[in-house]
């Protein structure tokens, strides 16, 4: 009886076979894999949200509508030639052109007086615990051969689930705030003289701390509001590609 033979394979070939089964994994789940790319860029794609809650007063309505104004700086530590208020005077004027309303041009009178406040408050902490899932790695002893895996070759031991916990988590949020406050042209010193004729309140509360990217955003949340009398809060949600966002990023003089 002649003794069998067994050819031993070519130099390379058990690589080789390796390879050609990554290569049909590959194409048997291309179809997965290009889905998966296209859900990503979408997510990508889509624009961030942010909330606002709008708060709009006016008195009675006056004989004749106040069209013309004059803005003025109304924070705290406004100092003359500011930028970040020179920035949003800018979005404000804007804002008030898509009501009919215009800058009184230098040696004229205004009709209101318009103030413009906005700030940052100090963060706010929030602590709270959120409930996750439980997992942890035990020794195949504990689990048995069925949680093993191959990886890249090898074998890999899986995650076991051992159930919920609550793990604790802290928040800081920072209240972002615009306030337009519209009085008559009198006495700027007799509150009696000049009354107030309207006023806006845009305020934001998120994680975020950039006063100056929120700015634009607030103005454009206000704008459809101005000389309003809202009954009560209004909650508005908008991304940076929103129509109004986009009027006021143009400027008045393209409106």
């Amino acid at each position: 009886m002649q003794p069998q033979t067994f050819l031993r394979p070519p130099p390379g070939a058990r690589a080789a076979g390796r390879e050609t089964g990554t290569a049909r994994s590959l194409l048997l789940h291309t179809p997965r894999l290009a889905l998966v790319a296209v859900l990503a860029l979408g997510t990508a794609g889509c624009a961030s949200r942010y909330a606002f809650d709008v708060e709009a007063t006016k008195q009675a309505t006056p004989p004749q509508p106040h069209r013309s104004y004059r803005l003025v700086d109304a924070r705290p530590d406004a100092r003359p030639g500011d930028l970040r208020f020179a920035r949003v005077a800018q979005d404000v004027e804007t804002a008030l052109s898509s009501r009919g309303m215009y800058a009184a041009p230098e040696g004229t009178t205004p009709a209101l007086i318009i103030a413009v406040d906005f700030g940052i408050s100090d963060p706010v902490t929030t602590v709270g615990t959120r409930i996750e899932p439980f997992y942890m790695e035990l020794p195949a002893s504990a689990l048995g051969a069925t949680l093993y895996r191959d990886a890249g070759g090898g074998r890999s031991v899986q995650p076991h689930y051992l159930g919920e916990r609550e793990v604790p988590f802290v928040i800081k949020t920072y209240r972002k705030f615009l306030r337009l406050t519209a009085r008559t042209n009198g006495s700027e010193t007799d509150e009696d003289t000049a009354r107030q004729a309207w006023s806006v309140l845009v305020t934001n509360e998120d994680k975020s701390d950039d006063l100056r990217a929120y700015a634009r955003l607030m103005v454009a949340a206000a704008m459809d509001h101005i000389g309003d009398n809202l009954p009560g809060q209004r909650h508005i949600v908008m991304t940076r590609r929103d129509g109004r966002v986009t009027f006021v990023a143009q400027g008045a003089d393209a409106s």
